[in-house]
């Protein structure tokens, strides 16, 4: 490991065995010519040099632990493009700090309640493909952040929303009408509670403000009111028909 981080080595991929934890070497993290890094169940902890990534453009973290820190583990990747954090633990001791270039973003968290006022989703205007489910609930104050992450990014291509994601979305007054519409969207995936009207509504805008959507997938986790739901999906698709 040390050999390759210390002779030019741009793509590094770690995949440890799911009942080890292994502490990463801090050198990785000083290895001037990485682009892509990707981490899969590793313990996490930033040496105290540590300047950032300035090269790197990808960055995966898959199931890794991030120990306790007094300050912000703060990761400057100024051309990352893209970021997937997925089921992460410790992650309210991370700070990546990147540019407006970030195109793809896809957050899964499951340890707590992740704040959308961070860094994480700040300066988000060129994004393609948006993946957020966070399996926690998010503070109601934070719905006016996340909105303006979806309506500020006008070349969305891919967008993917968890059940508190729409809970969020759909707290207090549900809009007749969205901000703006999002032209190059076409793919949109979603997990909605129809036990709430707020989110049916809702849901049923989002649809009108993609006007190039071809492909749509719904979750549904109560079985309870599946002739609603149906009844729903035929009303869907003929509004999607009428619109061709």
């Amino acid at each position: 490991m040390l050999y390759v981080t210390r002779n030019g080595v741009k793509k590094l991929k770690l995949n440890m065995t799911k009942d080890g934890t292994y502490k990463l070497p801090s050198y990785i993290f000083n290895c001037p010519t990485l682009t892509h890094l990707k981490l899969f169940n590793c313990n996490f902890k930033l040496p105290n040099s540590f300047l950032g990534l300035q090269t790197l453009t990808v960055l995966q973290l898959e199931k890794l632990t991030f120990v306790p820190a007094i300050e912000f583990y703060t990761i400057n990747v100024p051309l990352l493009v893209k970021l997937t954090i997925d089921l992460c633990d410790g992650t309210q001791y991370l700070n990546i700090v990147f540019s407006s270039e970030l195109k793809s973003l896809v957050v899964h968290e499951s340890h707590y309640n992740l704040d959308l006022s961070n860094n994480f989703f700040k300066k988000c205007k060129k994004m393609s493909d948006l993946y957020l489910v966070i399996d926690n609930p998010i503070p109601a104050d934070n719905r006016l952040t996340l909105e303006k992450l979806l309506f500020s990014s006008p070349t969305l291509e891919t967008l993917c929303l968890g059940k508190f994601e729409l809970e969020l979305l759909t707290a207090g007054v549900v809009p007749k009408r969205l901000p703006c519409t999002l032209n190059c969207l076409w793919h949109l995936d979603l997990d909605v509670n129809f036990n709430k009207l707020g989110q049916t509504s809702y849901t049923l805008e989002l649809i009108k403000s993609f006007p190039n959507l071809r492909e749509l997938e719904i979750w549904v986790r109560n079985s309870k009111y599946m002739w609603s739901y149906i009844l729903y999906m035929n009303g869907l698709v003929h509004f999607c028909i009428s619109r061709t």
